[in-house]
C-alpha cells in the first residue's frame, strides 16, 4: 500500500470531512453504518483517554489515509456509488482490527 503524503493531522481532517459529506448525502444503509464506524475510528485516534496501543493507532491512521485521496477507487462525486468503496474500506479496516 502506498504511504500517504499527508500528515496525520491532514489525514484526520480529510477523513472527518468525508464523514461530514456523507452525513449530508442519501446513503444506503450499508454505507451509513460504516460511516458511523469511520467517525468512531477518527474519535478513537484523537481521544487520549481511549489509550489505543501505538501500533494499532498507526494502523488506523494508515487506513484513514485512503479517505484523504479525492480520487479513490470510485470517485466520491459519482451519485449512488461514490461512497461504496469507502464503506468497503471501512469494513475491511474494522475486520482487520476485529472491532
Amino acid at each position: 500500500s502506498k504511504t500517504s503524503h499527508y500528515s496525520e493531522r491532514e489525514i484526520l481532517t480529510k477523513a472527518q470531512q468525508l464523514v461530514d459529506e456523507m452525513e449530508k448525502s442519501e446513503l444506503p444503509e450499508f454505507v451509513r453504518t460504516r460511516m458511523a464506524s469511520l467517525a468512531t475510528l477518527i474519535d478513537a485516534v484523537q481521544d487520549t483517554e481511549w489509550q489505543i496501543p501505538e501500533e494499532e493507532r498507526k494502523d488506523i491512521i494508515a487506513s484513514l489515509a485512503y479517505f484523504s485521496e479525492p480520487e479513490d477507487v470510485v470517485p466520491d462525486h459519482i451519485p449512488g456509488l461514490g461512497y461504496i468503496d469507502d464503506a468497503i474500506m471501512i469494513e475491511l479496516v474494522l475486520q482487520d482490527m476485529s472491532l
